[in-house]
């Protein structure tokens, strides 16, 4: 009885530790497939997180955009600075100032008008285009005259007349770039 004790015993064992197994193995499965859907989770996000820009993306992109402007405002401000200085000297060495006047748009007539009651008759005039970004200036040719009509060329840019008065130089510029004004509204009606 006592051997047939032991296969007994050991079957219920076997069935015992079966069961276990088919437990263990029971659960390995659903472990592996929550990492599965745990996989499958992270990969829909690294997708997501590849086709939308990040927010730290968005904040990069808009630190190189605030380092052009201000790159921009610096070079403009320094500009500004070195034409005020020019003004400046201008006005303590006596040199008369100009000023222009009109309207600083297409179709419009600017004009140069000196502050000090100056005789203009032996002054020369040279007009002048000026990029708004790297200040370049071009030389508007047969433009040697107190008055000018800008052209449509000139939109975007500043204008600048030069005025020589006996040796001394004033500048007179346009506060902004050439607005298209009246002639584009006109031309689009048309």
């Amino acid at each position: 009885t006592k051997n047939e004790l032991m296969p007994a015993r050991r079957l219920k064992m076997l069935e015992l530790l079966y069961k276990e197994f088919k437990k263990y193995l029971k659960r390995k499965r659903t472990v592996h497939k929550e990492l599965g859907s745990r996989e499958k989770v992270q990969e829909a996000r690294r997708v997501k997180m590849l086709h939308c820009p990040s927010k730290a993306m968005d904040i990069k992109s808009e630190i190189y955009v605030l380092r052009d402007q201000y790159a921009e405002i610096s070079s403009s401000s320094a500009h500004l600075l070195k034409e005020l200085e020019l003004h400046q000297s201008f006005k303590e060495n006596g040199v008369p100032s100009c000023e222009l006047e009109g309207l600083e748009s297409l179709g419009s007539m600017l004009r140069v008008v000196v502050r000090n009651d100056v005789a203009l008759s032996n002054s020369s005039v040279q007009w002048f285009r000026i990029q708004p970004k790297g200040h370049k200036k071009e030389i508007i040719s047969g433009a040697t005259k107190l008055v000018y009509a800008p052209e449509p060329h000139d939109v975007g840019r500043y204008l600048q007349a030069e005025v020589n008065l006996g040796g001394e130089t004033s500048v007179a510029k346009t506060a902004g770039p050439l607005d298209p004004g009246l002639f584009v509204c006109l031309h689009m009606v048309i």
